[in-house]
């Protein structure tokens, strides 16, 4: 008896999606010398004490439901104000381009306009869109295509190294509410 067995490589889903992204080669991991902008610290501060404060939300609501609404209403208020400060940021700021990317919780693939060496280590600075959660994020390149686009000549594979949990969470968040988005939009074009 010959038993068929399918082996998937991928631990987590991948969506199509635009990011602000920049990138560098380094010879190892030393995320402390990274230089972005201090509204970029600023969204991944916001983005690890959100995170944070689930557990404690969620008791607090279950004693409570009004509190628990009033202090998720004072946190989305924040949010806000944190995303409209950034996002004037990123529109005088060119060196924050926005790049159409194929990203997953294990790692992204992305165009590149030079041409980087399968095994190559990258620190990225990922910001996510809508919601404008900032990332710093080690990862391995590893594959390389080529493409006909002059301006992006190659389509960088990554896989993530290292990644803080509360990275990972808030990538697999932003990946389901995409899907999500996507679907809907999907199934209300087919009623219509």
């Amino acid at each position: 008896m010959i038993i068929e067995q399918h082996i998937e490589r991928r631990q987590y889903y991948r969506i199509d999606d635009e990011v602000i992204l920049t990138y560098r080669v380094v010879e190892a991991f030393h995320l402390e010398n990274i230089k972005l902008p201090r509204l970029f610290h600023l969204t991944e501060q916001f983005s690890e004490i959100s995170q944070q404060m689930k557990f404690t939300l969620s008791r607090i609501d279950a004693v409570n439901e009004d509190i628990g609404h009033y202090l998720r209403l004072l946190d989305k208020k924040l949010d806000t104000l944190a995303e409209m400060v950034l996002l004037d940021e990123v529109d005088e700021n060119d060196e924050m381009p926005r790049y159409h990317v194929n990203l997953s919780a294990g790692g992204m693939a992305f165009p590149a306009s030079e041409a980087l060496h399968i095994g190559a280590l990258l620190e990225l600075n990922i910001i996510l869109l809508p919601e404008m959660s900032g990332m710093m994020l080690q990862a391995k390149i590893m594959r390389i295509s080529h493409f006909d686009d002059p301006k992006y000549p190659y389509r960088i594979a990554v896989a993530f190294q290292n990644v803080n949990p509360q990275y990972t969470d808030i990538i697999i968040k932003h990946v389901l509410n995409r899907q999500t988005e996507y679907l809907r939009k999907r199934r209300e074009n087919r009623d219509i």
